[in-house]
């Protein structure tokens, strides 16, 4: 089900006022507490159809997608290194470092829309990545794990790969201290509410 006009702004509001309030309280890789935060406003904000979903992301900067494909051996992986190319993993699923999940947490509306508010943690501005929270629509595809979803967002390219039956993430504090979120949750209502009513 698509969403309205109206809806799409409060989106857009809560992505641009977010990520403040998050680092408020949160480190930067604070996918999974952000996730949830933003499931709770937007419940709040009376969106019915809203899950967590388990991506990896993958952050490719401009001068690596001028090259137009991937490295075909390592010897060029090297080369491509020293003319600037580069990559950002986000949930990388072979990246195992004791006491980190390993994966990203993205919020999915009405399984057709993908808010991704803390993908700022992937920014590298000496490598010219430059990111703020993504908000796209996705394909059936995707949703189901079946394919990956490719966006241009800042002169990069952002691949998610899709993990939906991945719900590990229930596991850390971060999914179920509640409180500790409260005032964050608190604070992004109140600004996106008087943001939205001074556009009226």
């Amino acid at each position: 089900m698509s969403l309205s006009e109206q809806q799409v702004k409060m989106l857009e509001t809560i992505a641009k006022v977010a990520p403040n309030a998050i680092l408020r309280k949160y480190k930067e890789n604070c996918c999974i507490a952000g996730a949830r935060i933003i499931i709770e406003v937007l419940k709040k904000l009376h969106f019915k159809n809203v899950r967590p979903f388990t991506v990896e992301a993958n952050i490719f900067n401009e001068t690596y997608v001028r090259k137009g494909r991937t490295p075909q051996s390592d010897e060029e992986a090297q080369q491509w290194l020293t003319e600037g190319c580069w990559q950002i993993v986000l949930g990388d699923r072979k990246e195992e470092i004791e006491g980190r999940w390993p994966g990203h947490l993205v919020v999915l509306i009405n399984d057709q829309y993908l808010l991704d508010v803390t993908i700022f943690q992937a920014t590298r501005p000496q490598k010219g990545i430059h990111l703020t929270p993504v908000l796209t629509t996705v394909p059936e595809d995707f949703v189901k794990g079946e394919d990956k979803c490719g966006l241009m967002y800042n002169n990069c390219m952002i691949v998610y790969v899709s993990y939906p039956t991945d719900d590990t993430y229930k596991t850390a504090r971060d999914w179920w201290d509640v409180a500790r979120s409260k005032e964050v949750v608190s604070d992004i209502l109140t600004e996106v509410k008087q943001i939205l009513a001074k556009k009226k």
